[in-house]
């Protein structure tokens, strides 16, 4: 069992692995409950909101193409 201050310490370090350094912004990773294809696309579900979304617009490329 992890004493308190070694949890302290282990989510300080999650918390600043999150982060984007060159930004100093929170990094948003969506989690898709439901992955399917329709024709020749991958479309995702998140857990609670059952709308088809395109999984290309939650990749790295499109997240950076985004904010240039």
């Amino acid at each position: 069992m992890m004493s308190e201050f070694e949890m302290k310490r282990l989510e300080k370090m999650r918390r600043e692995a999150l982060k984007n350094p060159s930004k100093h912004e929170w990094i948003k990773i969506p989690v898709f409950e439901k992955i399917y294809m329709i024709g020749d696309e991958l479309y995702g579900e998140f857990k609670g909101d059952k709308t088809p979304r395109r999984v290309k617009d939650y990749t790295i490329g499109a997240c950076r193409s985004k904010k240039d």
